[in-house]
């Protein structure tokens, strides 16, 4: 999964910009009735703690913060 952009471009900020410009390269689309406010791209990362993939800005150190 990605964030729905061509190289170097930013990511479609609606389902219509998506299927315009991906069309020919992706496999499919995941789409949603939301607006895109603000594009963001996420970290992705596994329940076991592992980052997949980190968003920009994303610190590459661990803070720990106490529950409750």
């Amino acid at each position: 999964m990605t964030s729905g952009n061509l190289s170097g471009r930013p990511p479609a900020l609606s389902n219509a910009q998506a299927l315009n410009d991906l069309a020919d390269i992706a496999d499919g689309f995941l789409l949603h009735n939301r607006d895109i406010v603000q594009r963001m791209d996420d970290s992705l990362v596994r329940l076991s703690g592992e980052m997949l993939r980190r968003a920009r800005a994303t610190s590459r150190t661990r803070c720990r913060c106490r529950r409750g």
